[in-house]
């Protein structure tokens, strides 16, 4: 993706990044700060590329290391821990988890896959995006007490890119790359995938293009959904129920937003959907060369008219992000330029590429956006933070220390969310830096 021969002339535009307004001194660890996450962690871990692949192909394949689905609770500030073999893919943006409580109040995750696993012995590829098998599979997960699969299914489309679960827990829709069936709907029947419909039309990705129709979040209240495309535009759409078929509708026009954008959710009563944007210019060098991202308020009209309200400026290259329970705050996962391989000749003249950073903002009733600061910590390509079930705690991912050729581990890290003498929300670091296998790359918090 990033060969040398790229970087002819990269200096002249480097510095035009601002090395000085891209430092960030990393956050101390507060020893006397507990770590308190409530709720059920869900976290994915790929083991088929280490963090630098995507800039050197090197994937870093370790014998005997499996994609996995890891559930983790603290109990007293001790982690426990289950897990279960879930074929997954960093290669997208991470929003590729669903959960649900069903009728029978069994908790279940739905995870698709991007990529499938290479062929046993592929140690260096040009491009995971493009040389690694696209998945096909929907995985179902009792994450229950034992953790075990329930479905494994291969769907119509490949490329699955996210999955998302509708308010009335029985419908999943999910994105594929596969022309003419881009966009998927799949009904839930005791919990389980049943009927699948394929409905064409929406973007497909361009030849040589990982863009298209790409994340999906349903609407916390209703049955329409909003939908990432080419990465750069957001569509939002209904689901229509008629007998025992469905058709989709668009509503309104589908609007220009960002320049690359990535992970979508919605504010809990469903007024607004925020986006993060990685600000990654085009190009090979796009994300080496992009400024700060951004996070955008999105108000939603079921007319169609639909406005971006307000946009607040993040750390470097954020993909994963969370809303609080409460709706009023947002904590963004900031990978900077930690991506960068370590073989790369002038990486240590490129601003960002030794520590990563989460962002936090405020959330206004109507939408508005305010960031209140970054906090800077050590390890390479985290893509996803959430906050607990109280909104009192954050999560953030590692996917694995910098600069490592074969690592084993990824970490997650426990922030605790308080509150300075001016009444401002502020982050605290704690001292819990817990390792899970590597890869790890998106997070989703089980309530209670």
């Amino acid at each position: 993706m990033w060969g040398t021969g790229l970087f002819i002339g990269l200096s002249s535009g480097l510095w035009g990044c601002s090395t000085l307004r891209h430092r960030l001194d990393t956050a101390p660890v507060d020893a006397n700060a507990p770590a308190r996450f409530e709720g059920l962690l869900l976290a994915l871990s790929d083991a088929d590329q280490n963090a630098s692949a995507y800039g050197d192909g090197k994937l870093g394949r370790v014998a005997g290391l499996e994609d996995s689905l890891s559930l983790i609770r603290l109990v007293n500030g001790k982690p426990q821990i289950s897990r279960v073999h879930v074929s997954n893919s960093v290669v997208s943006w991470p929003s590729i988890a669903a959960v649900v409580t069903d009728s029978a109040g069994r908790r279940l995750a739905y995870i698709v896959e991007t990529k499938g696993r290479p062929a046993d012995g592929v140690q260096q590829v040009k491009s995971p995006f493009f040389d690694l098998p696209d998945g096909k599979v929907l995985t179902t997960v009792d994450i229950g007490t034992p953790t075990r699969v329930l479905d494994r299914r291969e769907m119509g489309g490949t490329y699955l890119g996210t999955v998302s679960v509708n308010h009335r827990r029985d419908l999943l829709v999910i994105p594929s790359k596969t022309k003419g069936r881009e966009l998927l709907l799949v009904s839930l029947k005791n919990g389980l995938p049943a009927r699948e419909w394929a409905f064409p039309g929406l973007p497909v990705a361009r030849e040589g293009s990982d863009a298209g129709t790409n994340a999906i979040a349903f609407h916390p209240t209703d049955d329409v959904f909003a939908v990432n495309t080419d990465n750069n535009r957001v569509s939002f759409y209904r689901a229509v129920r008629l007998g025992d078929s469905l058709r989709v509708e668009p509503i309104g026009a589908p609007m220009p937003v960002g320049r690359s954008i990535s992970v979508m959710n919605w504010l809990p009563d469903g007024s607004h959907l925020l986006v993060t944007d990685t600000n990654w210019k085009p190009g090979a060098l796009g994300p080496i060369l992009n400024d700060r991202g951004r996070l955008f308020s999105i108000r939603f009209d079921a007319g169609g008219s639909h406005q971006v309200v307000s946009e607040a400026e993040v750390g470097l290259s954020p993909e994963g992000f969370d809303i609080s329970p409460d709706g009023r705050l947002a904590v963004t996962c900031n990978m900077r330029r930690t991506y960068l391989p370590g073989n790369l000749p002038i990486r240590r003249l490129v601003p960002a590429h030794d520590k990563s950073s989460l962002s936090l903002v405020t959330i206004s009733p109507a939408g508005m956006l305010k960031t209140v600061g970054e906090w800077g910590f050590e390890g390479a390509l985290p893509e996803d933070a959430v906050f607990d079930a109280t909104g009192q705690a954050v999560a953030a991912t590692i996917y694995n220390n910098l600069l490592e050729d074969f690592p084993r581990q990824g970490y997650i890290e426990f922030w605790n969310v308080t509150r300075t003498p001016a009444g401002e929300p502020t982050l605290v670091r704690t001292n819990l830096r817990m390792p899970v296998p590597r890869g790890v790359h998106n997070l989703l918090t089980v309530k209670p």
